[in-house]
Order: structure tokens, then C-alpha cells, then sequence
């Protein structure tokens, strides 16, 4: 039984310091600070000049006619 508990305490041993230089490491999946705002507005146009003007005709009444 003093066996098993010497590798256990030395696999504990040995995850623990890894455990530790993981955290002692930094991280590849971390993510950069927000980039810095703009110091000039990107140019929109105004929402008039996008718009389109075309008039669309609605459904014409229904006859009560199921064929038509």
C-alpha cells in the first residue's frame, strides 16, 4: 500500500506544479484589450439619400371567388 500512496503523492506533486506554471502562463486564448475608439467618424450618409421612393401596390380586394 506505501507504493501506491508514494506514486499518488507524486502525481499529485506533479500536477500541482503544473497546474502552477499554467496559471504562471499567460493564456493564448486571451483576448486583447478592446482596440482604442477612432478618432474620426467613419461617414454615413444620411438615411434620406438611401431611401427609395417606389411605391409597391397593395393586394387587390378578394372577390370571394377561391379560383381567382
Amino acid at each position: 500500500m506505501t507504493q501506491i500512496e508514494e506514486r499518488h503523492q507524486l502525481q499529485m506533486e506533479a500536477l500541482l506544479t503544473e497546474l502552477r506554471s499554467l496559471r504562471e502562463a499567460p493564456s493564448p486564448l486571451a483576448v486583447d484589450p478592446e482596440p482604442p475608439a477612432p478618432t474620426t467618424s467613419p461617414t454615413i450618409p444620411p438615411i434620406s439619400s438611401l431611401a427609395r421612393t417606389e411605391k409597391i401596390e397593395g393586394p387587390k380586394p378578394f372577390s370571394g371567388n377561391p379560383a381567382k
